[in-house]
């Protein structure tokens, strides 16, 4: 089964981009566990998802329907009620 990998945090005053690339690390190491092909990795750094700012990966993700994807934490993914419609 393929899957795609979303990774995202809010805030990266450094932009070294470590947050994403640990979350990214973990979530290939969960996918290799699982079974699953990583097809594509999409990643939203330094884009809160509760400031109202586009986070272009997200809205792409949505457009996709993959058959799996893997996130680090649920809120990662998921922070506005209205991204479970």
């Amino acid at each position: 089964m393929n899957a795609v990998i979303y990774a995202r945090i809010s805030s990266d005053p450094t932009a070294m981009e470590s947050g994403v690339t640990r979350q990214v690390k973990e979530c290939r190491e969960l996918a290799a566990r699982l079974g699953l092909e990583v097809t594509e990795e999409l990643i939203d750094n330094d884009i809160s998802a509760t400031d109202g700012r586009r986070r272009p990966q997200f809205e792409r993700l949505m457009t996709m329907r993959p058959s799996a994807v893997i996130v680090w934490h649920q809120d990662r993914l998921l922070r506005l009620t209205k991204d479970l419609e």
